[in-house]
């Protein structure tokens, strides 16, 4: 009697054309749904599937409401007035940033000179002084 399972001498080569067999059916598959797809998309296109829609016809009374034109030109004011509300603002954002940015360069040269009078001494603690 032999230790080990039947299996155990079968190793995953000889597991059969099992896997082989449902990985190439599913592959074909695949490709079979995507060019029916494909196919089927040109189709519609070929043929006036995608038809843009005619415009609804027009009433013999007039328009009851103005155009889009005309209420884009009736928002143009607005839209100005906004953007030159935001360009006033970016314009406030920018002058206090370069007012910190002003005042952070006069801080640091400050320091620098005041470092500059001063020259600190190395401590005897520090071990890289020389002594």
């Amino acid at each position: 009697m032999q230790p080990y399972n039947y299996h155990f001498h079968s190793g995953p080569w000889c597991r059969g054309p099992s896997r082989l067999l449902f990985f190439f059916l599913g592959a074909a598959a695949a490709t079979w749904y995507h060019h029916v797809k494909n196919a089927r998309d040109h189709d519609r296109a070929a043929w006036g599937g995608y038809r843009q829609q005619l415009p609804p016809a027009e009433n013999s009374q007039g328009p009851s409401q103005p155009s889009p034109w005309a209420r884009a030109w009736e928002r143009r004011p607005t839209q100005e007035e906004l953007s030159r509300q935001a360009t006033d603002a970016m314009d406030a954002t920018l002058d206090s940033v370069l007012r910190t940015v002003e005042s952070l360069k006069a801080k640091l040269a400050e320091q620098r000179k005041s470092s500059e009078q001063h020259p600190e001494t190395p401590s005897a603690s520090d071990p890289n002084s020389s002594s």
